[in-house]
């Protein structure tokens, strides 16, 4: 496994690529073998991470792309349907062993299925001799949680739940776009970036654009982008096309 400061290195003002293919959204790529392959096509193409979902995605992932940087997580849901990434010393555990690099944890607010809290995870982990010095990045969702990650010592920050969560869900209502559906959380980077200079902030949640990619980087200061449904979802991708073509040109703004 590399140092953490090579994983800052090599991920420093590059991009992430998502590979998540969910079957329950419709995915016919869900397979091990369909995410790792998608993983060495974007990382042949220079993505400087890939960002995985579940153990044996992973364990695939790294098997064909050894040298990859690999960001694991472990999607689970809350009882209302919510999304809950990494919410155990368990999923973290398994991601490690099959080789994930930096493991994504849901730093948000929201007590977790048993009643844990964000800090009560993030020590399970610190706290097992195995796996003290592995990399977390906290996906989070507003710059309070931003600012308890930090002082409790997470390794990056991640955007990842803006606009997904109950405190935060209205943020999507007020960021629609015309074809990509939903627009970044511009603020949020922004006002991170600027309250914690030369942390590594990282750009992520509905970042689909080259423009605002490139904006991330070189408007907004962040550390890193992620980029996953523009890439990785196909069928996403052609709705978003098809939407584009089939409405009035005089309907575009």
């Amino acid at each position: 496994m590399p140092s953490k400061s090579e994983i800052r290195s090599r991920m420093r003002g590059g991009l992430i690529v998502s590979c998540q293919a969910e079957p329950e959204l419709g995915s016919q790529l869900h397979q091990p073998e369909h995410i790792a392959l998608i993983a060495k096509e974007v990382l042949d193409a220079g993505a400087c991470a890939v960002r995985i979902c579940g153990a044996a995605n992973v364990k695939a992932t790294r098997a064909l792309n050894p040298k990859a940087i690999i960001i694991g997580i472990h999607k689970d849901k809350y009882d209302n349907g919510d999304v809950l990434i990494t919410g155990t010393l368990d999923a973290a555990g398994y991601l490690i062993k099959d080789g994930a690099d930096i493991v994504g944890l849901d730093m948000t607010k929201r007590r977790r299925p048993l009643g844990e809290t964000s800090a009560d995870v993030f020590w399970s982990i610190r706290k097992n001799r195995s796996f003290q010095d592995v990399p977390l990045m906290a996906d989070l969702a507003d710059a309070q949680e931003a600012a308890v990650a930090i002082e409790l010592g997470v390794d990056f920050v991640a955007t990842t739940l803006s606009g997904y969560t109950p405190d935060t869900k209205y943020r999507l209502e007020h960021a629609v776009e015309p074809f990509l559906e939903f627009m970044p959380d511009y603020d949020l980077v922004t006002d991170l970036v600027k309250k914690y200079p030369g942390f590594p902030i990282i750009a992520e949640g509905r970042w689909r654009d080259p423009r605002q990619c490139r904006d991330a980087i070189q408007k907004l200061g962040a550390f890193a982008v992620c980029v996953g449904s523009q890439v990785t979802r196909p069928r996403m991708i052609v709705r978003w096309h098809l939407k584009a073509i089939q409405e009035p040109f005089e309907d575009w703004d």
